[in-house]
């Protein structure tokens, strides 16, 4: 799994410590559920029983400005008659943007 330091969001402190938790369901034969914790019958609290990292520094500050282009295309025809007849020319319609995030001041 790889995270981009972009798209979160930190204070520039040195070292920083930072909770984790990593939680995968995989459902096959049975239910497997695996925890990078110990997870005790009962507990309700998830931010409790994560995991600290320690002596995290000279974190990359993230950007403040991300920008994710895309390009989409709907395609959509017709019976020309009805049940059973050829389509009638299909109506292709392209959609281009994109997603912006902007966080005034970088990283915070």
């Amino acid at each position: 799994m790889r995270i981009p330091f972009s798209s979160l969001r930190y204070t520039d402190r040195n070292p920083q410590t930072w909770r984790s938790m990593l939680y995968r369901i995989y459902p096959h034969e049975f239910w497997y559920q695996m925890l990078s914790t110990t997870w005790p019958r009962g507990v309700d609290c998830w931010v409790c029983r994560s995991n600290p990292l320690h002596g995290l520094i000279n974190l990359p500050s993230g950007g403040s400005l991300v920008v994710a282009p895309y390009v989409s295309e709907r395609r959509s025809a017709d019976p020309e008659t009805g049940l059973g007849s050829s389509l009638a020319s299909p109506d292709n319609h392209v959609g281009l943007g994109a997603d912006v995030k902007w966080a005034p001041g970088g990283a915070t």
